[in-house]
C-alpha cells in the first residue's frame, strides 16, 4: 500500500489542488511497449525536399477518411487565412518541428498530458488526475478521448510518445522539456507511471510534451487529438487544418484554417496589408503599425525572452549592493521600453513571467527614482567633489572617477541590445555615472564578466519551460555568469523541487524572488513580448505565449 495524493484539477490560486491523503493499491506493472529501436523509415524521416523540388505531403490513409485534396488553395473563405514565416526547409511532425510558427499551429493538432493554464500553472488535458509518491506519479488518462483515426488514447501513447522524443535527443525541440524525466511506464489500462529526477510540482511541466498516437509516430503528418487536423502541407506554400468533428470538448467554430507561407516577416506583413491574409503572429516591432489601425484587432503575448544586467560580484564597483541598488534606480525601463523596445516587452526585475501563477507583484520594487539613486551612491562614498556633474572620490590623493564598465552584443537580425546599453549609459550619467559601453560576441560578454574585465554585461536567455531557476541563480548553475553564491538560495532553489503544491511552489517562489530583489544577483529588466494581428475579432484568444500563439483559435468567428 503506497501513501499517495489524488490531486484534483483546479485553479492554482486556490488551497484545494491536494484534498486528502489516502491508501491506494497500485496494480501489477504491466509490459511497457516500446517502439522498436530502430524503426522502419518514414516520410517523416525521409530527406526534406529542397524548394524547388517541394510537394504536398499527403496524410496517412488513416486518417479517419480524411483524404487530402491538391488543389491549388487561393484565399479561402470561411476559414481564417493566417501568414507563418519560414527561413528553411520545415518538418511538420511535433516531435521534430523547430519553427516558432509551426510549433504554435501544431498547439492546434496535438494535445499533451498536462498542459499550461493562462497564468502558466499546470492542469489535466488528456489526464484528468494524478497521484504521486516522492519522485514517482501515477496519471489517470481521461476517458473517452480519440486520436483523428479514431483509436482511444491509451497509456501507451504517452509512453511510447516519451520514447519516440528520447530517441530523437538533440534533434527534438522538446528534450531539454522532458529532461527530467526518467522513465514512464503503462500501468494499466487507464494509468501510467512516470519517474522524475526530483518530486514536486514542478516537474509537471516535462508532461507538456505532444502524444501522438503511437501508429503513427513515424508518419509525416501524425495523429493528435486537437480541435483540428492536417488536411495537406506543402512545404514551400501552405499547410491546411480542419476542424476535428472528434475532438473530445467541443466543436470548433472556425472551421477551417489555412496557414501561408513567407520566407520574412516583411512579406507576410505586406500580405496582411494586402488582405491576402487575415492574421498574422510576430515579434517584430514593426508590428506595432497595425495596433494603431482601426481596421485590425490585436492580441499581446507572452515571451520567456528574458533581458537582464548581469554585475560582476567577484570585484570591482557592481560587487558593492548599494550601487546595484543605485544603478536599478537610475534607470527608467519605461523609457527603455518605449525607446529601444517598441513598447513590446513586459518590465521585470525577477525572472518570472509577470501575469504567471508563480510572479509575486512584490518584486517590483526598483521604480525609477533618481534622487533615490543618487542619495545611495553618495552613502557608498561618491561625490562630485570637483563640481563637473560626474562623480568621484580621492584615492591617495588622486581623484577617481565613477566609470562603470558595460559589454554586450548584439543578436543577428537587429542591434536592439546595443542601442538598449547606450540609452543605460546616458541614463546612469544623470546620476553623475560614466558608463564605457564595449559591443562583442555573447560568449566574450560572459566571460568578461566572470574574469572581472567588465563591471556589467547586457544580456538575454531564453528561460527554461520547466520554470526551474537552478541554472540561473544556484552558485553552481551554468548560467549563473555574476558568480553569486548563497547557501539560503540554493535551499530555496531545491525546495522549489521538491514543493508538492501548487501553494508550495508559490510561496517558495515569493521566497526566491524577495531574495532576488534584496540581493541582486542578477538585474532584472524585461520580458520579450509578441503580437497577434487579425481583421478578425481576436478576442477568444486567451494565454498565448510565444510557441502557443493561436491558443482559442478554433472559437473565433
Amino acid at each position: 500500500m503506497l501513501a499517495l495524493f489524488l490531486v484534483i484539477l483546479t485553479s492554482c490560486g486556490e488551497n484545494t489542488q491536494v484534498v486528502q491523503s489516502f491508501p491506494v493499491q497500485t496494480p501489477a506493472p504491466e509490459p511497457v511497449i516500446v517502439a522498436p529501436e530502430n524503426p522502419a523509415v518514414g516520410i517523416a524521416d525521409a530527406p526534406a525536399p529542397s524548394q524547388q523540388e517541394a510537394e504536398d505531403v499527403p496524410v496517412s490513409s488513416q486518417a479517419a477518411g480524411n483524404t487530402p485534396s491538391y488543389t491549388d488553395y487561393s484565399y479561402t473563405t470561411g476559414s481564417i487565412n493566417i501568414g507563418m514565416v519560414l527561413t528553411g526547409e520545415a518538418v511538420l511532425h511535433p516531435h521534430k518541428c523547430v519553427y516558432r510558427d509551426l510549433i504554435s499551429l501544431n498547439e492546434l493538432v496535438f494535445e499533451s498530458a498536462i498542459t499550461l493554464g493562462d497564468d502558466l500553472c499546470p492542469v489535466g488535458q488528456l489526464v484528468d488526475s494524478w497521484q504521486m509518491r516522492d519522485a514517482t506519479y501515477l496519471f489517470h488518462v481521461r476517458p473517452n478521448v480519440t486520436f483523428h483515426n479514431g483509436r482511444p488514447v491509451t497509456p501507451a501513447d504517452f509512453v511510447e510518445s516519451w520514447q519516440y522524443i528520447k530517441r530523437l535527443g538533440a534533434d527534438s525541440p522538446w528534450s531539454d522539456r522532458i529532461a527530467v524525466i526518467k522513465d514512464m511506464k503503462v500501468v494499466d489500462d487507464t494509468h501510467f507511471a512516470v519517474d522524475f529526477e526530483y518530486g514536486g510540482w514542478i516537474v509537471l511541466n516535462a508532461m507538456t510534451y505532444p502524444v501522438v498516437q503511437r501508429d503513427t509516430l513515424d508518419y509525416a503528418m501524425p495523429m493528435g487529438t486537437g480541435p483540428y487536423w492536417y488536411v495537406a502541407y506543402s512545404v514551400n506554400k501552405y499547410l491546411r487544418l480542419e476542424a476535428n468533428p472528434l475532438w473530445w470538448k467541443r466543436n470548433a467554430v472556425m472551421p477551417s484554417i489555412m496557414a501561408w507561407r513567407y520566407s520574412t516577416t516583411e512579406k507576410a506583413m505586406a500580405a496582411l496589408s494586402k488582405g491576402e491574409i487575415d492574421a498574422l503572429a510576430s515579434r517584430s516591432p514593426r508590428m506595432l503599425t497595425y495596433k494603431k489601425l482601426n481596421q485590425y484587432t490585436y492580441s499581446d503575448y507572452g515571451t520567456r525572452a528574458y533581458e537582464f544586467l548581469v554585475p560582476c560580484l567577484t570585484g570591482g564597483k557592481l560587487s558593492n549592493l548599494a550601487v546595484r541598488q543605485a544603478v536599478m534606480y537610475a534607470i527608467d525601463r519605461n523609457a527603455l521600453a518605449l525607446t529601444v523596445y517598441a513598447g513590446m516587452v513586459q518590465i521585470s526585475e525577477v525572472p518570472v513571467v509577470p501575469g504567471s501563477y508563480l510572479y509575486d507583484s512584490k518584486a517590483a520594487q526598483y521604480n525609477y527614482n533618481a534622487e533615490r539613486a543618487l542619495q545611495l551612491l553618495y552613502d557608498a562614498g561618491w561625490r562630485d567633489n570637483n563640481g563637473d556633474g560626474m562623480l568621484d572620490t580621492v584615492v591617495d590623493g588622486l581623484l577617481e572617477y565613477f566609470t562603470i564598465k558595460l559589454v554586450t552584443y548584439n543578436d543577428a537580425e537587429n542591434s536592439q541590445r546595443e542601442d538598449a546599453a547606450r540609452l543605460i549609459a546616458a541614463q546612469l550619467r544623470k546620476v553623475g555615472v560614466s558608463v564605457e559601453v564595449t559591443v562583442t560576441t555573447r560568449d566574450k560578454a560572459v566571460k568578461g564578466v566572470k574574469n572581472g574585465t567588465y563591471d556589467m554585461a547586457l544580456i538575454g536567455i531564453n528561460l527554461s519551460y520547466d520554470m526551474d531557476l537552478t541554472r540561473l541563480l544556484r552558485h553552481d548553475g551554468a548560467r549563473n555568469y555574476s558568480g553569486y553564491a548563497s547557501k539560503d538560495m540554493n535551499s530555496l532553489l531545491s525546495n522549489a523541487r521538491t514543493a508538492e503544491t501548487a501553494d508550495e511552489l508559490m510561496d517558495t517562489y515569493a521566497s526566491i524572488q524577495s531574495k532576488v530583489i534584496n540581493e541582486l544577483p542578477i538585474m532584472g529588466l524585461f520580458f520579450h513580448t509578441g503580437v497577434t494581428i487579425s481583421t478578425l475579432d481576436l478576442e477568444p484568444l486567451h494565454g498565448q505565449e510565444e510557441l502557443d500563439t493561436w491558443k482559442g483559435l478554433e472559437l473565433v468567428h
